[in-house]
This record gives C-alpha cells, structure tokens and sequence, in this order.
C-alpha cells in the first residue's frame, strides 16, 4: 500500500468478468492487498458463487483476518464476511446491537444475521 493510501473500514469486493467471479478475487495476493488498506478493526465482505464453497479461500483469509463468516443469499451466492479484529461482543451484546441497529435503518437485520456462519 502506498503511503498516500488511506485506510478504510468496510471493501466490498464483487469483481466478476465474462467468466464469472473473477480470479483476481480468490488470489492470496489480492487478499493480502485488501488486509492492507483496511483499518486495524476493518471488514472486507467478498461476493463469490457458491462453487467457490471450500476451505481454500477461508485458509488464505485467516492468515490476514481474526474473525470470518460467511452465508448464502436467497440466490446461491457465498457471501464471505472478514474482520481483521476478533469481536469481544458477547452473544447477548450482539443481539443488542442488532436491535439497535434495526431500530435506526427502519427494518430487521435479524433474518439476514441469522444466516451468517462462522467459519
């Protein structure tokens, strides 16, 4: 990363060519770029096809993020969620969270965290 380059708290990666998900998103070093320009407490979510499924992609992601889960859309896309710091919420506190934040967006987030694994 360049030293001009400022950190970021959230890289949403949905790279697709006429192939599909494009490798360049699966790669150790594109990873390792994202880690890179993300804050210490950031969060990279990458869109990926549910052929991409496996523990290779998780592997490489947990050598630069702490905490990973992942789910599968209505549509059959492998949705990855990464953070580069643990959460320290408790299970209670998440829900809370949770709640708070549906409160103030005017919808449940409920549905959607229910699908959320940790991988």
């Amino acid at each position: 990363m360049s030293s001009d380059s400022k950190a970021v708290d959230i890289i949403f990666s949905d790279l697709y060519d006429q192939y599909g998900v494009a490798e360049q998103q699966l790669r150790s070093d594109y990873l390792f770029e994202c880690a890179q320009r993300l804050t210490p407490t950031g969060w990279l979510v990458l869109n990926c096809w549910k052929e991409h499924r496996g523990d290779g992609l998780l592997q490489e992601l947990a050598e630069q993020f702490s905490e990973i889960h992942t789910c599968t859309t209505q549509d059959g896309n492998w949705v990855v969620l990464a953070g580069k710091k643990a959460s320290a919420l408790s299970s209670a506190q998440r829900k809370q969270t949770l709640r708070d934040l549906s409160n103030t967006l005017g919808f449940s987030l409920t549905p959607y965290a229910s699908r959320l694994n940790e991988a």
